[in-house]
Parts: C-alpha cells; sequence; structure tokens
C-alpha cells in the first residue's frame, strides 16, 4: 500500500493531516487501521464501492471522534483519502452537536459541504500535487461556523500537553468544570478527560515509531508504573504497546465496528 502524507507546515485552523492511500500492486488486499487519535475524519472513497466497511456508503463518510481502534478490509483498487480535522471541525464546518457522531459515521451525502468537498476531490484525484492547495481553497472560501474561545483555548492546550488531568487546565481555562465538560461534549463529541486520555496516546504513538523503552515512557507521561501504561495503551488500542509495534498497526483481533448514525444518541 502506498500512504501519502500532508501535514501543513503551520498550524492550519481547518485540519491536521490529510491523507490518501492506494495498493502499491495489482491484486493486493488489505487491512488498514486507524487508532482514536482525537480527530473527527472526512474519508473520502475516490474509487467509489472500493471499500465495503460502510454499508450505504459507497462514496465516503463523516466519521466522528472515536475511542477504539477501526478496522476496514479494502479491495485491491482502493483509493481513499482522509481529512483528519481539528477536534472541533464537526461543528466548525457542519454545525452540528459532536456527541451526535461519537464512534459513528454517517454518509457524505448527509452534508452539502462534503458533497460538494468530494466533487472536487473526486475531479483531481489524479494529481496529487494539487489536492493540498485546493483543499486550502476550498476551506478559505467555507463559512465556518462559531466555535466557542474555551473550546478553542481547551485544543490549544491539548497541543502542548501530555498529562490526563482535567484539573490542571483549570488555572489556564476561566471555565468551570462543568461548563467545560457541556462544550467539550457538544463541540468536540468527548469528554475533556476522554481527549485529553487521547491526546496522549497519540503522543505516546510516536514517540514509540522511535524507541520502546517503556520506563521512559512511563516517566514522561506521568504513569504510576508500567502497568497503568499497558493497561491504558490497551483501553485504546486493543493490543499491547509491543504488539502495536510488532504488528504495525495491524490488529491482534477483530476490532469492534463503528455503528451508522440513525439520529438517535
Amino acid at each position: 500500500m502506498v500512504i501519502k502524507a500532508h501535514i501543513p507546515d503551520k498550524h492550519n485552523p481547518f485540519y491536521r493531516s490529510l491523507r490518501q492511500a492506494r495498493p502499491s500492486f495489482s491484486g493486493e488486499r488489505v487491512n488498514v487501521i486507524s487508532l482514536p487519535f482525537g480527530n473527527p475524519v472526512f474519508l473520502f472513497f475516490l474509487n467509489p464501492n472500493s471499500i465495503d466497511a460502510f454499508p450505504g456508503c459507497s462514496r465516503g463518510v463523516v466519521v466522528g471522534q472515536y475511542t477504539h481502534p477501526i478496522r476496514v478490509e479494502v479491495q485491491n483498487d482502493f483509493h481513499f483519502l482522509a481529512i483528519h480535522l481539528q477536534p472541533y471541525g464537526l461543528k466548525q464546518f457542519l454545525n452540528i452537536d459532536a456527541s451526535l457522531l461519537t464512534n459513528r459515521y454517517t454518509d457524505i451525502s448527509s452534508f452539502k459541504l462534503t458533497e460538494n468537498l468530494y466533487q472536487l476531490l473526486y475531479e483531481i484525484r489524479d494529481r496529487d500535487e494539487l489536492i493540498p492547495y485546493s483543499l486550502d481553497r476550498f476551506f478559505d472560501e467555507v463559512q465556518c461556523f462559531d466555535v466557542s474561545p474555551t473550546i478553542l483555548q481547551f485544543v490549544d492546550n491539548l497541543n502542548q500537553f501530555t498529562g490526563s488531568k482535567t484539573s490542571e487546565f483549570m488555572n489556564e481555562i476561566e471555565v468551570s468544570e462543568k461548563t467545560l465538560l457541556r462544550k467539550c461534549k457538544k463541540e468536540i463529541g468527548l469528554t475533556p478527560k476522554e481527549q485529553l486520555r487521547i491526546n496522549r496516546l497519540f503522543h505516546i504513538v510516536h514517540d514509540l515509531k522511535q524507541r520502546n523503552d517503556w520506563m521512559q515512557v512511563v516517566t514522561d507521561n506521568h504513569f504510576t508504573d508500567q502497568s497503568h501504561f499497558i493497561k491504558e495503551f490497551k483501553h485504546f488500542a486493543e493490543l499491547t504497546p509491543t504488539h502495536f509495534i510488532e504488528k504495525g498497526f495491524l490488529p491482534i483481533q477483530q476490532l469492534p465496528p463503528l455503528r451508522p448514525f440513525t439520529g438517535d444518541k
């Protein structure tokens, strides 16, 4: 599988990263796994019907925040592109209660914005060099919905924080813990605690690509001991850190699927 990634050189108010994948040779059929990294995703299938993991969604899905890994088996002619948004991306672009899509997905045709974005990407699907530029122009012209200053500040702090205690944010954000909880659920989809824990996992995963010194990871990320670290890692990744490294993101067991969004929480 060939994966191309684009990560903006500077802080992007619209999306955190752009990734697309295609088979590297004919006949390849692979499992693609995505761990919970604290971001909703616009996932576009640029070769329609090549991914059958989301019934009734042939061209792509809007995926909310998720708290477990997602495994997708793709056919040998797949071509998908994933836009990982800021944590508040569903509120910013679609103006929806983000908690409605927590651990759920819906078809891209559910929203005019994602329908239009699919048409744009489909037309330039073979022009890789145009995609980041075209996306920037597209988002520059989108009328964004308001995101609360509390959430903007919360997310900004997340980018510089590797702990897991909500109370540590209270000195920086002049709002009650109850208000922060309500705003996070509505605009991000997760509780502050869940977002903090997933954010820490994100930093750990990137660190583990470079080393496997478990005790250093435990110390750097404020775990009480190694067993605490392993328990926390398995909670979100559903496999141990050792297996994660050995398998290279491939799961060791069947992972739970996302639920379609039917309008009910």
